[in-house]
């Protein structure tokens, strides 16, 4: 899945539109190109309407050894993942909106996601990861009873090495706790979450005894303290055997674009390397035109030592007579493609990871016109609060149906409100010529007690923010 995401850091009815816009694909991608890296990441994907669903109250599952190989899941329900909690416990239709005691109990519970699945066999020279492309909200994982790990937030993808963890050839059981509790232990209403931050406001709406303590009539769901957080495995779960050392992330922005129509670009890769020792390496670079005809350029390689763990190197790329990414109403949405690729040597497997991205500069004169390259344009923007609420429902052509009416509306730029939509929202904005602000809640009414000096989420909000 590409993701071609175009993401402004502004705070709340601020759309302050930075000098680039960069294209980002974040996991790792099946390679574009298999001549290039003989042999680059396989997946095995885990989604299907194979797993089972069922709930305890809170620390219950654990008791009862949800976790184990062992335990009896007959009494579970069967449901299809990727999807939403509330939705797989039967509230459809109208009841999904209600505000009732049953869907307010959804989040009064930890639910547990158990899978059967048969690993492939071990591939030689390569690392195996347990990778979910997104949990809502708190997710604990066990692979074989054996724990994995946890993790918190709804957009960031995460993984685990499980190497030396699998039964290959063989079954194994894969557990996952999932939670999103309208108050998490130790944590205030207003303050708790990250990409989930609650706007409730208390002068507002009708309080209760009970969490969520309010509760309102509103766009925001419980954002502004309706009856249900949205939860659940949102996104896809796989298992991936890549190389020892991969291309663990591959940016391009717009450096600057001449009056001859040439551009400069920067290139930044990222080696990750999961074994012990440092290993040198050569990343091959191919840029070459996406949606419309042209030449494939190779350009010069970059040679590095991976280390241990992450390491980054840069390039300038001058491109005579760029093709450039224009907004609908101004001209064409020429996109590039760039490969970067390590390739494997010997035994060892390489890894290869592509992004798709337009050449195109943001700029903002003192008298607050903007600039498209270079460009003055007008800018008519709207709000999009949400896809829809429950995440994992928006399919590429809903998108695409909301994108073209937006359109259609005569808007060339879409404010994406706190909400992180599935990749393919920002690769249609990209193909349909849209600009895209996200807005940060930096000053609503939640979050406000988040940047009070003594929170202890005050550190870990603005490191998120900050990315």
């Amino acid at each position: 899945m590409r993701n071609r995401k175009v993401v402004f850091l502004v705070a709340f009815l601020a759309a302050c539109l930075g000098t680039r816009l960069a294209s980002a694909q974040p996991g790792a991608s099946r390679p574009a190109d298999a001549r290039h890296v003989p042999s680059a990441a396989v997946d095995q994907l885990l989604d299907g309407s194979d797993w089972r669903m069922g709930s305890f109250d809170f620390d219950a599952g654990l008791k009862a050894g949800a976790q184990s190989e062992a335990f009896n899941e007959s009494a579970f329900s069967t449901v299809t993942v990727p999807g939403d909690t509330q939705l797989q416990a039967g509230f459809t239709g109208g009841k999904q909106w209600f505000q009732t005691k049953e869907l307010m109990a959804v989040n009064q519970k930890e639910w547990w996601y158990r899978r059967h699945f048969r690993a492939a066999p071990k591939a030689a020279a390569s690392v195996t990861r347990l990778v979910f492309d997104g949990v809502d909200y708190f997710a604990t994982v066990w692979l074989k009873g054996q724990l994995l790990g946890t993790h918190e937030g709804t957009y960031t993808g995460f993984s685990f090495d499980v190497t030396d963890k699998l039964h290959y050839g063989a079954d194994n059981v894969l557990a996952v706790l999932v939670t999103h509790p309208f108050i998490p232990k130790g944590r205030g209403l207003l303050e708790y979450l990250v990409g989930d931050l609650t706007l409730i406001n208390s002068g507002m709406v009708a309080p209760l005894k009970n969490p969520p303590y309010f509760i309102a009539a509103d766009w925001g769901g419980p954002g502004a303290g309706n009856a249900a957080f949205d939860m659940g495995i949102w996104q896809g779960v796989h298992l991936r055997t890549e190389a020892v050392v991969t291309v663990s992330d591959l940016h391009v922005e717009t450096e600057s674009i001449a009056a001859d129509g040439s551009a400069n670009l920067r290139i930044a890769v990222t080696l990750s390397n999961a074994g012990a020792e440092a290993a040198a390496k050569t990343v091959t670079l191919k840029l070459k035109p996406e949606n419309f005809d042209g030449p494939a350029r190779d350009l010069a390689p970059l040679t590095l030592t991976a280390a241990p763990g992450q390491t980054k190197a840069t390039a300038e790329v001058h491109l005579p007579q760029a093709r450039l990414w224009w907004s609908w109403d101004h001209g064409s949405q020429n996109l590039y493609k760039l490969e970067a690729a390590v390739p494997g040597e010997k035994a060892a497997r390489g890894d290869q990871r592509s992004i798709v991205f337009g050449i195109r500069t943001i700029s903002r004169d003192p008298d607050m016109a903007y600039r498209l390259n270079g460009r003055k344009i007008f800018v008519k923007a709207s709000w999009l609060s949400m896809a829809e609420y429950y995440r994992s429902t928006p399919t590429a052509e809903s998108y695409e149906r909301d994108l073209r009416l937006f359109r259609d509306a005569n808007f060339n730029l879409v404010v994406n409100f706190t909400i992180v939509e599935k990749p393919e929202f920002y690769d249609l904005c990209d193909r349909l010529g849209i600009l895209v602000v996200t807005e940060l809640p930096f000053s609503q009414f939640g979050p406000l007690q988040i940047l009070d000096k003594d929170s202890p989420r005050r550190e870990p909000f603005l490191a998120q923010a900050r990315l």
